[in-house]
């Protein structure tokens, strides 16, 4: 029977065992020993246990990438002691077993088994070990007890692995996986290194025999325990086996081979495959690359000159390849790649690598201006790196082995990447084409090195022609413009001789000999186009205007048909819903609705204005369709819920504006109403106001506060929009404008005068910086022979936009009724010589003027000119497509 002080000792030598405070131990023993005479066992054993303890720790720490190469078939183990070190414990443990029975053997017995597994005398540790029963009798198992239980399967198991006896291995590791699972472990650090050398090797011993899903389950073991473990604890594998495991889910997960945490045992390898993979690798991934990034950083400075930090490149790539697997993501996801890229670069120094994937993904996401900062960063530090190579080369100072030390140096198929992005962001998104030139020249210049694909010199080349056809159009020069649209055309036909058989190369040829009104080359190539690809709808509404241009109106209206039944926007007759399996984009949508707009203007040349007018109702209720989310709410993770954001309805307000202006006013929210429920009427009353309140949604959703909530946002912050989402709404904007004049332009050719007031008044609510709409409402002034208001809006509308060619050609018009004849030559000769080149109602006037002034022969050459222009003109202008 012990006495209470030698019962307390005992506590205390447990205690002192759990935390590893080895040097506490030789006085403990002796004290026990005092205490309790028949206790010697336990003295000698914990006296051998601390020297051995101690000795361990005194092993040189392996260097920080020892494990960097730890796989499935490489494992490696600390140094081991030498047989000196452990001699005299060895010794002692001996003398310690002949006085000791029951408990005290078998903890004796542990700590024998160690001096062999420290030395790397492992079938010695194998044959003392398995003089112990296979259960542990100690019951239950708590204290320092679990500690010795925890070291008896993790040697064991280790052993067994080291002397080629895997799958045993794996059977005994398996059992301590079984011990941590139940999650009641002492978090103390003797306990934590056993239990993290015995979790470490699992999921590779998993991964040597084939076991996919058992590795996975412990790597996912190993993850959830690393957690509960101090920051610094075993950084460097913990590094590596969070690397593994995010490489093997991604090659798992491409592979087909994925497998999720905790699965339903009733659920179908359907059900895994197309709904709950997906989502949960996703978030798995996600998680992994989190828990890795932020233990990477924890060890991580900025490099030194000359240094690169690899495992942040390695780190970057590996995250940009599943983004990649998983086909990119939304908003939200795509927010936090960016985040990861800008992290990565405090880091790095002036990493190309991080640079070309931001580029990728602040285009994405939709941040144009910082995506154009990006690239040029790209351009400088590439172009830097490479003249440097070139340098070095010229220098016998550097062998081939150095020439690129301290260097990262981009492919060339990295770079041209990088400059189609850049090229076409400047010419589309940014509306820069001029400026995208010299990018250009670069991309064209690298599309000659040795080794590029054909099929990105095709992408190089495709380009080019992009570019080259948009400064065409913003050409002013008259000379400037025949010269771009003919690199355009060579560059197209350069990019179909690398890739035949791309359909996008051909619709940019088909629209660029469009444009320049080639109209045979042009149906001939969106022909190719098209068998390329039936379900183009751009390439379908581009034949359908080259029909138009040749007068072909009924093929064009059927052509038109065939096309919209193309999309999956196309509903059948009488159906009013999208079906649950609608898959169709919002871009897919836009370039339905275009064509849809053309349809109208064919039924309009066929069959007449009133009896076109019933269509515009559809219009309206297929405006809410394509353009609603956007319109009322826009993107949820950039402008929030739309029910805080509205403004107060239109038909509440007041419009106050210049007395001498009257056709702005609106007398009262009534006669407001009034007018809109008559031309609801004709229109189509529930379509016109579905669309105007969208519109009202939309007005203000751009109008944010700081008291906007924002869903899954902390209170008060504010998600800042994207420049794409910003596009996007203004599109939205701008298409119910365009199908507001396009309504007013049809009651205005019908004559119902008080029709168009009150749709030009919807158009001006949705839009008033619109220069369309003030051109037509100087177009109906100008109908109603009031020349002073006509030139009042046309003014308007120039000094939104001083290029604006309509309110130029209408303005002059107004001018040569007015008998100012020099203004409206003036005006004509400066906007045909511009933008209004191919414009007929420019030229007529023109020849119009010239005659009036007795300048026969240059006013018949500017009739034939019209005429010709008139002869090729479709019933919408080319610039209705999508580049």
């Amino acid at each position: 029977m012990l006495s209470a002080k030698a019962i307390q000792i005992e506590k205390d030598i447990n205690t002192a065992r759990c935390q590893a405070n080895w040097p506490a131990i030789p006085e403990l023993a002796r004290r026990f020993k005092k205490h309790n005479p028949a206790g010697a066992a336990l003295s000698e054993t914990i006296l051998a246990e601390s020297a051995l303890s101690q000795a361990a720790d005194r092993r040189p720490n392996l260097p920080s990438e020892a494990f960097d190469q730890d796989d499935a078939q490489t494992l490696i183990l600390p140094q081991n002691l030498s047989e000196a070190e452990v001699t005299a414990p060895r010794e002692q443990l001996k003398g310690a077993l002949n006085g000791s029975s029951g408990d005290m053997k078998q903890d004796t017995t542990i700590v024998l088994a160690r001096t062999f597994f420290e030395a790397g005398s492992f079938s010695e540790c194998l044959d003392t070990l398995n003089a112990l029963p296979d259960q542990f009798e100690k019951t239950p198992i708590v204290g320092y007890y679990v500690n010795l239980h925890v070291q008896r399967l993790v040697m064991k198991g280790i052993s067994l692995e080291q002397v080629g006896r895997t799958e045993e291995a794996l059977g005994v590791l398996n059992t301590l996986r079984e011990v941590v699972g139940k999650g009641d472990l002492e978090n103390a650090p003797p306990l934590n290194y056993w239990v993290e050398e015995g979790l470490y090797r699992a999921p590779f011993l998993h991964l040597r025999v084939g076991q996919l899903e058992q590795a996975f389950e412990a790597f996912r073991l190993y993850y959830s325990q690393s957690i509960k473990w101090p920051p610094a604890f075993k950084v460097y594998k913990r590094l590596q086996i969070l690397k593994q495991f995010i490489a093997h889910l991604s090659q798992a997960y491409r592979k087909g081979d994925y497998v999720p945490p905790n699965i339903p045992t009733s659920a179908s390898a359907n059900n895994l495959s197309t709904v709950y993979t997906p989502q949960t690798f996703r978030q798995e991934i996600s998680a992994v690359h989190s828990a890795y990034e932020t233990l990477l950083y924890s060890v991580t400075s900025f490099p030194k000159a000359g240094q690169v930090n690899q495992k942040v490149l390695d780190m970057v790539e590996q995250v940009v390849k599943d983004w990649e697997t998983m086909n990119g993501g939304n908003t939200s996801h795509t927010r936090q790649l960016v985040d990861i890229l800008y992290r990565a670069t405090l880091y790095t120094f002036n990493s190309p690598c991080i640079l070309r994937h931001l580029v990728k993904s602040l285009y994405d996401l939709g941040e144009y201006t910082e995506a154009e900062m990006a690239i040029h960063s790209y351009i400088e530090l590439t172009e830097k790196t490479a003249f440097e190579v070139e340098c070095r080369m010229k220098n016998s100072a550097f062998s081939e082995e150095t020439l690129y030390e301290g260097l990262e140096v981009e492919n060339v198929v990295d770079r041209i990447e990088v400059l189609v992005i850049g090229a076409a962001l400047k010419a589309k998104e940014l509306q820069k084409p001029q400026e995208s030139m010299p990018l250009v020249e670069k991309l064209l210049l690298l599309a000659t090195f040795p080794d590029v694909p054909n099929a990105l010199k095709a992408k190089a080349w495709q380009t080019a022609g992009l570019v080259y056809g948009l400064v065409t159009n913003e050409a002013l020069d008259p000379s400037e413009r025949p010269r771009f649209h003919k690199k355009a055309l060579d560059a197209l036909m350069t990019a179909i001789s690398f890739a035949a058989d791309d359909p996008m190369t051909h619709y940019l040829l088909a629209l660029q000999h469009a444009e320049g009104r080639e109209i045979g080359p042009a149906i001939e190539t969106i022909k190719q186009a098209l068998e390329l690809d039936p379900g183009h709808l751009p390439s379908w509404h581009l034949l359908t205007l080259l029909l138009s241009s040749q007068k072909e109106y009924q093929a064009a209206l059927k052509i038109c048909e065939v096309g919209l039944s193309e999309s999956e926007w196309d509903l059948s007759e009488g159906v009013t819903e999208y079906p649950p399996s609608f898959s169709a984009n919002r871009t897919e949508g836009e370039d339905y609705w275009a064509l849809k707009l053309t349809q109208a203007a064919l039924m309009e040349v066929l069959f007449g204005t009133e009896q076109s007018l019933h269509q515009y109702g559809t219009l309206f209720y297929l405006y809410g369709k394509i353009f609603g989310e956007t319109s009322a709410t826009g993107s949820t993770s950039d402008f929030g819920s739309s029910s805080s954001l509205r403004k107060k309805e239109l038909d509440d307000l007041s419009l106050q504006t210049d007395p001498n202006v009257s056709y702005l006013t609106v007398n009262s929210a009534q006669d407001r109403r009034i007018r809109s429920n008559s031309l609801s009427t004709r229109l189509g009353r529930g379509s016109v106001k579905s669309a105007v309140h969208l519109h009202k949604g939309s007005s203000s959703s751009v109008r944010l506060n700081a008291s906007s909530p924002i869903p899954d946002k902390p209170s008060g912050m504010l998600a800042k929009p994207t420049e794409k989402s910003i596009l996007r709404r203004e599109k939205a904007i701008h298409s119910l404008t365009e199908l507001w004049l396009i309504s007013a332009s049809a009651f205005r050719r019908a004559a119902k005068y008080d029709d168009v007031r009150q749709a030009l008044d919807e158009a001006e609510s949705t839009d008033s910086s619109s220069p369309d709409v003030w051109c037509q409402f100087g177009q109906l002034f100008f109908d109603q022979k009031d020349s002073e208001l006509a030139v009042v809006n046309f003014q308007k509308a120039l000094a939104l936009d001083i290029h604006h060619v309509p309110s130029i050609v209408q303005l002059a018009r107004t001018y040569i009724q007015m008998e100012k004849i020099e203004t409206a030559e003036g005006l004509l000769a400066s906007v045909t010589k511009g933008k209004g080149w191919d414009c007929a109602e420019a030229w007529f006037y023109l020849g119009m003027v010239l005659k009036s002034t007795g300048r026969a022969a240059k006013a018949k050459e500017c009739f034939w000119y019209a005429h010709d222009l008139e002869e090729t003109r479709p019933v919408r202008a080319y610039n209705v497509l999508r580049r």
